[in-house]
């Protein structure tokens, strides 16, 4: 819905985004042409368990190299980026925020990846790609924000060729109550759409894609959270400016707490799986 958009676009804006990210990895890098992706880890996977859960949901999807795959909702470009170099594919990447797509190819540059990932701005629900067109989907923290799931996952199916799979890796609804807020995809309910683990199952096979796999992480998320805490006190004395804060502002401290509480008290899950588009039957 439009209204939906409106909201969720304003909640990821964030004025010379660009500027204070290219200022914080320049001063990092100290003066540098090119950026290890190392450096950027910090900030740049924007999703429980960085770039490890993309690693591992790459490994259970199967990549291989010269696949062409849509990385959904795609920040400012760390997915897609470890997605071209660990895995060799050409990635296609979008995402609502104008500032994120900037910033992700910026940073591509830097990254000497620009030849193989192309960013673009797009809404999930209207995806501007031919059908048939991507051996994979990745979907990384996008379902929470998206109301229509059913139309979010038909799109998904639409644009993978027969056989191609559709990585998620996605937050859901707990048994535990209302999630606590502000949260980092959402300051309060109002563009919080989450959804029991079983009903987006459900909402996938709905859409006619087979199952390869499902599993709930909630446990091994909650420990990489824990973990995170360590993680951020050492870089912070090798780069002080890169961190989460740069995307989620002064509440980042809080926003991360607040993940970690709602999945200590079952209030949301994290789920990973795997879908397949059926082959053609001849």
């Amino acid at each position: 819905m439009k209204t939906d958009i409106h909201a969720i676009t304003a909640h990821y804006a964030s004025a010379g985004l660009e500027k204070r990210i290219l200022e914080a990895v320049a001063s990092a890098a100290g003066g540098d042409d090119t950026v290890g992706r190392d450096l950027l880890a910090a900030f740049d996977e924007f999703h429980i368990g960085g770039r490890r859960a993309t690693r591992e949901l790459g490994r259970l999807c199967g990549l291989k190299p010269g696949w062409r795959v849509l990385d959904a909702g795609c920040g400012v470009g760390g997915p897609a980026r470890t997605l071209a170099a660990e895995f060799g594919c050409r990635i296609a990447a979008f995402d609502l925020s104008g500032e994120y797509c900037r910033s992700a190819r910026r940073l591509t540059d830097l990254a000497g990846l620009s030849g193989a990932v192309a960013f673009c701005r797009a809404d999930a629900l209207a995806l501007p790609f031919a059908d048939a067109c991507f051996d994979a989907v990745f979907s990384q923290h996008v379902t929470m924000n998206i109301a229509r799931k059913g139309r979010l996952l038909h799109g998904y199916r639409r644009v993978l060729r027969p056989g191609g799979r559709l990585a998620l890796y996605e937050v859901c609804a707990g048994p535990g109550g209302a999630p606590r807020y502000p949260l980092p995809w959402a300051e309060n309910e109002a563009i919080s759409f989450l959804v029991a683990p079983e009903v987006l199952r459900q909402k996938a096979t709905g859409v006619g894609l087979e199952e390869v796999s499902w599993e709930d992480i909630s446990a091994t998320a909650l420990s990489w959270l824990r973990e995170s805490v360590a993680r951020h006190r050492e870089m912070k004395k090798i780069a002080p400016r890169l961190s989460p804060r740069l995307l989620m502002g002064e509440q980042a401290a809080e926003k991360g707490a607040n993940v970690s509480r709602n999945l200590q008290d079952h209030r949301i899950r994290v789920i990973r799986a795997v879908f397949r588009r059926p082959s053609i039957k001849v």
